[in-house]
């Protein structure tokens, strides 16, 4: 097999890969980026036989290509990482924290063979105090790694040991940014930034040991436009003059920038934007369509200024855990609100002998939080319910001045025979937009193309131009290289779905 390089993967500094700062919205002047080459050993079992060793470039697991190792982390084997660093002169006030981006799966952390603690769970970022285990001078940090990816109790995606139908190459180890960062005593752990663009003001909470007091600051340009001290709690409202209000557009992508200063001294640098963002709203109802793998949608929300206790309608597209399973969080805090699905989506859902239903957890503790029915369903106010040749699946479609806007998570029925479908269902209309995944990416993930070529751009000229799709919103599991030929050959008619974006019909 031919190794093939990006532009950038040629280009990399092995001396310290992706030197930039990783958490932009909290920014400290304290810096020190350890990515670079570690030296590593595999070893069976708990005990140092050096069974095997070299050099690792982290960030990258043993797995990639650009780690410079050619090896797959086996189920009983430890990784070890170690390598050296100085702090430089000035760097220490207080106390020195270590940061992981993720370890995949297991880990624990020694500084100077001193442990220092660790951490659980291949995608989570952590933090670690090793002020008490550093020494004058060189140090040492020991990294040790497990990781089975063959099932357990943590979470592992579509990863195996042995790749091969939906199962992707197993990722293990270090695959995020390393650093130091040095902070005060009473420091600055979080911000929750809030843009009210009605009220032309950014409302804030700064998360400390004791927040009360924290100097706000909005600056323009490097000009300070705004300040404000945050209450005992940490929060606080800081108005921006309507000279210097500049409202965030795809158009106008304008931040802001901001700094947060404690009166311990503790100092972080951020930026926030001043735009709007809203569940899907028409004629006045508020629908949630699916809730992801876990709670991020949520906080998602909280960043965007999004009041989900205002949600009156939500939909489950279909019954698989990465759609579903946030749910849990979605039901806590809306306590009053049920969620449509068909009957089937509640039921055992297997790829192979995986299970990807919902976990059995938030069947147990919600199940009468579902409103179940085959359909269709008439939500009224021109809303409706249609379900596909899925047995468990179904999209939501809106009526609107423009015409028809179908929702489908992934399309597992096909899109065109969805879109076919729905336009039999109302005759002498039009859909005006598409939204969803098109489950056209390969087994390897998003990067990788799961079909043919000439059938991804022949399903582009049936939606658009033989059924009268006259917009198409993709996104999730269509993949890149799927999306690139829907892009060419549907000519300026195929957008990318992201995050936070906004579709007006």
């Amino acid at each position: 097999m031919t190794a093939l390089y990006t532009p950038w993967g040629e280009q990399i500094d092995r001396t310290c890969p992706l030197p930039e700062y990783p958490r932009p919205q909290l920014r400290r002047d304290s810096y020190l980026c350890l990515n670079g080459l570690w030296d590593y050993t595999v070893e069976d079992g708990d005990e140092y036989s050096r069974r095997r060793s070299g050099k690792i470039l982290v960030p990258f697991s043993p797995e990639s290509l650009l780690s410079g190792c050619d090896f797959r982390l086996q189920s009983g084997e430890t990784l070890w990482y170690e390598r050296t660093f100085t702090l430089p002169e000035g760097f220490r006030r207080d106390r020195v924290r270590l940061h992981f981006g993720a370890v995949d799966q297991c880990c624990r952390v020694l500084v100077n063979d001193r442990p220092v603690g660790g951490h659980e769970g291949g995608y989570l970022p952590f933090t670690l105090d090793i002020t008490g285990a550093l020494v004058p001078g060189e140090n040492r940090l020991t990294v040790a790694v497990t990781d089975d990816p063959e099932g357990g109790v943590h979470a592992f995606g579509k990863q195996r040991t042995d790749r091969g139908g939906i199962w992707y190459t197993a990722q293990s180890g270090i695959w995020q940014t390393v650093w130091l960062e040095s902070t005060a005593d009473n420091y600055v752990r979080s911000l929750r930034l809030t843009p009210d663009f009605d009220g032309k003001c950014l409302r804030y909470a700064v998360r400390a040991e004791d927040p009360a007091g924290a100097r706000v600051t909005v600056l323009c340009g490097g000009r300070v436009v705004a300040r404000s001290w945050a209450d005992e709690r940490g929060e606080g409202v800081c108005p921006i003059p309507a000279e210097h209000f500049r409202p965030w557009s795809p158009e106008d992508p304008y931040l802001y920038d901001l700094e947060v200063t404690l009166p311990s001294g503790d100092r972080v640098e951020s930026y926030f934007g001043m735009r709007q963002f809203s569940v899907m709203e028409h004629r006045g109802r508020r629908v949630l369509l699916d809730a992801g793998h876990s709670g991020k949608f949520a906080r998602n929300a909280e960043k965007l200024g999004v009041d989900l206790s205002r949600v009156d309608t939500a939909v489950l597209s279909h019954g698989h855990y990465d759609h579903a399973d946030g749910l849990d969080v979605f039901f806590s805090q809306v306590p009053d609100i049920p969620v449509r699905a068909r009957p089937a989506a509640l039921s055992p859902q297997y790829h192979a002998e995986r299970y990807i239903g919902l976990k059995g957890e938030l069947l147990e503790r919600f199940r009468g939080r579902f409103l179940l029915d085959d359909g269709p369903v008439d939500l009224g106010d021109g809303l409706w319910l249609i379900p596909d040749g899925v047995d468990h699946e179904q999209s939501l479609v809106a009526d609107t001045e423009q015409g028809l806007a179908v929702f489908n998570s992934c399309s597992h029925a096909g899109a065109g025979h969805i879109a076919k479908d729905i336009l039999a269902r109302f005759p002498g209309k039009k859909i005006a937009a598409y939204v969803g995944g098109l489950h056209l990416m390969g087994a390897t993930g998003t990067d990788s193309l799961g079909t043919a070529p000439g059938i991804v751009t022949n399903l582009a000229r049936w939606l658009l131009d033989e059924l009268g799709v006259e917009a198409l919103y993709t996104g999730h599991c269509t993949g890149a290289p799927a999306f690139a030929l829907l892009e060419r050959a549907g000519d300026g008619r195929v957008h990318a779905l992201t995050t936070g974006a906004e579709l007006e019909l």
